[in-house]
């Protein structure tokens, strides 16, 4: 959501949380923010990316990332188009893992997800879905107040099970020139270890435009995650004291 989506939502929620004066966001959805929070950067994973423009492929890749190497090796692109990457690939995939790192970094999502405004929108015995507001003056490019936001927590492990998202109404970009008819975003979490808290399963998003009324542009993408591993964060492994420092056992 630092370096995937799970680090843009971890490393904004905490600063939102701890800012005096707000509205309190509800206690179940506080909680499990929190633990996710407390749990972020602990877990090596596998991310699979497909992204189509209708039936036909136009991006596939297979990554790998380990918060337990150093920062400059914790991404490790694995497969590009099913095939093992040569060395252009590498070069400009490293290229654009550079800039999209870099923008995950400059804005942080508490300026977009209002979570202390966020509102019961159906309960049931076992789980509890949030409306949850964006911020509309966040992005100018996109009229945030348009689209529309959904959290879901358990209430007995009292943790994340999804996120979803979807226009409220179509809306117009780009000067005017597009207009955005569709957009759908899924979000589900999985239980890898009953002593731990959830983490993002498969991301799944859909979209599509009509440009100058005569084009009709779109496509979907779906990002999933596999081969977790319970491991150290490598920003953790030492410890610092005046005049010392020393590794710390794992």
């Amino acid at each position: 959501m630092r370096r995937s989506f799970h680090r843009w939502l971890i490393i904004a929620l905490f600063p939102l949380l701890a800012v005096p004066g707000r509205t309190a966001t509800p206690p179940l959805l506080d909680e499990a923010i929190k633990k996710w929070i407390a749990d972020e950067d602990h877990w090596a994973y596998t991310r699979h990316l497909h992204v189509r423009n209708g039936s036909k492929p136009v991006e596939e890749r297979v990554e790998r990332y380990d918060p337990s190497q150093p920062d400059d090796l914790q991404w490790q692109l694995l497969e590009i188009g099913g095939k093992t990457p040569g060395p252009d690939q590498l070069k400009a995939w490293q290229r654009q893992k550079s800039r999209e790192l870099k923008r995950t970094n400059e804005k942080p999502l508490a300026d977009y997800f209002d979570f202390e405004h966020a509102a019961v929108a159906e309960e049931t015995a076992d789980k509890v879905r949030y409306d949850v507001p964006l911020r509309k003056e966040a992005y100018r490019r996109i009229p945030l107040d348009k689209i529309g936001v959904s959290v879901v927590v358990s209430k007995d492990r009292r943790e994340l099970q999804g996120l979803t998202a979807g226009l409220k109404e179509t809306f117009r970009m780009a000067m005017g020139a597009a207009k955005v008819t569709n957009f759908g975003l899924d979000i589900s979490f999985q239980s890898l270890d009953p002593k731990f808290t959830t983490q993002p399963a498969v991301i799944k998003v859909n979209g599509s435009a009509r440009v100058a009324f005569f084009f009709k542009m779109g496509g979907d993408a779906e990002i999933g995650w596999s081969d977790f591993k319970r491991v150290k964060p490598y920003k953790d492994r030492f410890d610092v004291k005046i005049g010392d420092l020393k590794a710390l056992d794992f």
